[in-house]
């Protein structure tokens, strides 16, 4: 099922593609519970960050 993004309605259908595309192209795939969510890249790399840094101080107690 497709909806209408209203913003773009108006332009030329190749303005739509690109603009679109360019949507498209900021987001990633994340899997939670075997559900599929697209998130924009900067969040992943939050996540990505987080998890690096709980990571490295879990290995720095279980050291202790």
């Amino acid at each position: 099922m497709a909806e209408l993004i209203e913003e773009i309605d108006k332009l030329p259908l190749k303005d739509q593609e690109l603009v679109l595309q360019q949507l498209s192209d900021d987001y990633v795939p994340i899997q939670i519970d075997d559900a599929v969510f697209m998130i924009p890249q900067e969040v992943d790399n939050l996540i990505e960050n987080l998890f690096s840094q709980i990571h490295r101080k879990e290995i720095a107690i279980t050291k202790n």
